[in-house]
């Protein structure tokens, strides 16, 4: 005897569609599978039939909607979360500043250092920064890859040590200097001098004024200081 569904049937048919959010809208158990078989194909169950395959379409629309929500939510989330490194050679984009001053960051890669520019002389150094020095006495400062020396000064041992490790560096290495702009300008180490607490222009700005060259300096000791001069070899556009 072919049995037919009942709105309880229905009712109990409906409860266990369960939608399950990794393979989309299904059955799950195979009890609510032979009961489905049995509603579809009772002859006598014309209306509830029909109305079970509206509120099951109903329910397959809803479950897929909500599958492709979630679909997308997550992959929102992964395009913010993964931002691809801008390409080597792109132009760098405008930095803000990290210390009251700032006019650029000196980074020297091979020996590790990353530190803010400020112009000014020995208070600026004291505050554990690189000076882009301008003290009395002395030329005034030049812009980085202008002609002349650009010249930068901070501690060695105190004042948070900055230039700690710029004993170590080697000739040939890289040092870059990023404007506040974007602006970048390369440097290359072309050899060192170490001299007394009293030195000479020439010492600090050789005798060649029409290259853009850079001096970094910091102490050596108690009397001596280390001086170490480069030239401009590329300037990335900003």
């Amino acid at each position: 005897m072919t049995r037919v569904s009942t709105p309880r049937d229905e009712a109990r048919f409906v409860d266990r569609l369960i939608f399950d959010a990794r393979s989309g809208a299904r059955l799950t158990c195979v009890t609510t599978v032979t009961e489905a078989r049995h509603m579809t194909q009772a002859p006598s169950a014309g209306p509830i039939h029909d109305l079970l395959d509206a509120r099951i379409r109903r329910i397959a629309i809803v479950a897929s909607s909500l599958l492709i929500a979630v679909l997308v939510l997550v992959s929102g989330a992964g395009r913010a979360v993964a931002r691809p490194a801008a390409p080597i050679g792109q132009a760098s984009r405008p930095t803000a500043a990290l210390v009251r001053g700032q006019e650029a960051t000196v980074e020297i890669p091979s020996i590790g250092i990353s530190l803010p520019v400020v112009t000014g002389a020995q208070d600026v150094i004291d505050r554990g920064v690189a000076a882009h020095y301008n003290g009395a006495q002395w030329r005034h400062p030049t812009d980085p890859g202008r002609a002349g020396t650009y010249w930068l000064a901070a501690h060695n041992a105190t004042h948070g040590s900055p230039f700690e490790n710029l004993h170590a560096i080697a000739k040939g290495a890289e040092v870059r200097i990023t404007r506040l702009d974007g602006r970048v300008f390369t440097y290359v180490v072309t050899g060192r001098d170490v001299v007394g607490t009293s030195t000479t222009l020439e010492s600090v700005y050789g005798h060649d004024t029409t290259t853009p060259r850079i001096l970094l300096q910091t102490c050596e000791g108690a009397s001596e200081r280390l001086l170490v001069h480069g030239v401009l070899t590329s300037v990335t556009p900003g």
